[in-house]
């Protein structure tokens, strides 16, 4: 008995998924679905890091190391990607990163796979109030300790 309640009660949900529906308005679909997927503003404000650029990086209290990131579209107006090149603990380093909008997160994300490990590290953050620095933040596995998304 329990049973067959059981399955009025299923078959009395799932039928108000067959009632007849109005098709979408794609017209009406696409103009919203624009707002997520097209290049603005913030997409604009990827164009200063174009260019070829001298980095200086500083790990764990070392003393700064110095190298080179090259940026460029990698789909123009949506993503960049940053292909650098310095040493880390005295052996050579490679990274390339891909840094774009998020419309979705309202954010700006990065990520990036290095020569170093074999980590794919991902961060996301905004611009400061004055619009001068990108600020973003992630987490990391820590391989020497074994925490994760630390």
């Amino acid at each position: 008995m329990k049973s067959s309640l059981v399955v009025a009660v299923l078959l009395g949900l799932s039928g108000s998924s067959f009632a007849p529906q109005d098709p979408p308005d794609m017209e009406k679909e696409m103009a919203k679905m624009k707002k997520w997927t097209e290049p603005g503003k913030k997409h604009e404000a990827l164009k200063r890091f174009l260019g070829s650029w001298s980095t200086e990086t500083a790990i764990m209290g070392a003393p700064p190391v110095k190298g080179t990131s090259d940026i460029g579209w990698l789909m123009e107006g949506r993503w960049l990607k940053l292909d650098s090149k310095s040493t880390l603990f005295g052996k050579p380093f490679h990274s390339v990163s891909i840094m774009g909008y998020d419309n979705t997160k309202m954010s700006y994300v990065t990520t990036t796979v290095s020569s170093f490990d074999t980590a794919m590290i991902r961060t996301e953050g905004n611009f400061d109030q004055h619009g001068k620095s990108l600020v973003s933040y992630g987490t990391l596995d820590e391989y020497m300790t074994g925490e994760h998304d630390k």
